[in-house]
C-alpha cells in the first residue's frame, strides 16, 4: 500500500517495519541490533542466532561469512533510509521544504531509528580499516543516498529557488550534519537538545544554499520601499 505525502512526513519507516517475517530479515534485524548494542568486531553469528530465536546453521544458511551478513545488513539500512526520502518527492512541496523534510528525517534517524543510525556508523569505521571490496560498497550505498538529495536541489535550481551552482557541497554538509549531531547524541546525550540541533541545522541549510541572487535583490528592494 502506497502511504500518502503526509504519512511518510509524519511516521518515517523503520527497518522493522519495512522488512517481513521471513528468516533472511530476522537475521538483518537481530544484527542491528547486535551491532547497535555490542558493535561489529564484538558481534558473533553466535549471537545474531540468539538474537533472532534461530539456529546458527540458519546464519550461515543465509549468509556464508560474516562480512557478507554485515555488507547486507549496511544495504537494508540504506535503503530504508532511501526509501523514505523517496516518500517525500511530492512536486506539490517546494525543494527548499522538502530539503527541511530530509534534515526532519536524518533527527528521526538518529533518535527514534537509533539502532540503524548506529549501524551505520559501525559499518563507516569498519569499512575505514577494512579492504577494498567493504569500502567500494560503503561508497556505493553513500552515493546512492546523496543522489536523492541531488536530484531535489537541481529541482529548486531548474525552478529558480536556489542560486545555480551553489550546491555542489550542499549534499556532503547535510549528511555530515546530521551524523556529526548523531554521534553527540549517542556519546554524551545530556549535551544534546535534539530539538535545538535540528533548528541550528536547518538555518545552516538555508546559509550555505541561498536563493539566487536576482530574488534577494527583489527583496531587499521592497523592504526598501516598505521603509
Amino acid at each position: 500500500m502506497t502511504r500518502s505525502f503526509d504519512q511518510a512526513l509524519a511516521t518515517p519507516l523503520r527497518l522493522r517495519d519495512r522488512l517481513d517475517d521471513s528468516t533472511e530479515s530476522r537475521i538483518i534485524l537481530a544484527t542491528v541490533a547486535c551491532i547497535a548494542s555490542r558493535g561489529i568486531a564484538a558481534t558473533s553469528t553466535h549471537q545474531i542466532a540468539k538474537q533472532a530465536k534461530l539456529s546458527q546453521g540458519n546464519i550461515h544458511y543465509y549468509f556464508r561469512t560474516k562480512e557478507a551478513l554485515m555488507r547486507r545488513v549496511l544495504e537494508s539500512v540504506y535503503e530504508n533510509s532511501s526509501r523514505n526520502i523517496d516518500a517525500l518527492e511530492d512536486k506539490r512541496i517546494s525543494p527548499s521544504s522538502r530539503l527541511e523534510m530530509i534534515i526532519d528525517l536524518g533527527f528521526d534517524l538518529i533518535t527514534r531509528r537509533r539502532d540503524e543510525f548506529i549501524t551505520l556508523i559501525a559499518c563507516w569505521t569498519h569499512a575505514v580499516v577494512s579492504g577494498r571490496e567493504w569500502r567500494d560498497s560503503y561508497k556505493q550505498t553513500f552515493r546512492d543516498f546523496q543522489a536523492a538529495i541531488v536530484r531535489l536541489i537541481r529541482e529548486g535550481e531548474e525552478t529558480g529557488e536556489f542560486e545555480h551552482g551553489a550546491s555542489a557541497m550542499v549534499p556532503i554538509l547535510l549528511v555530515s550534519m546530521v551524523q556529526g549531531i548523531g554521534l553527540q547524541l549517542a556519546i554524551a546525550p545530556s549535551q544534546v537538545n535534539a530539538s535545538e540541533a535540528k533548528i541550528a541545522a536547518k538555518r545552516a541549510l538555508r546559509a550555505i544554499l541561498p536563493p539566487p541572487a536576482i530574488v534577494v535583490a527583489k527583496s531587499r528592494t521592497q523592504k526598501r520601499r516598505k521603509l
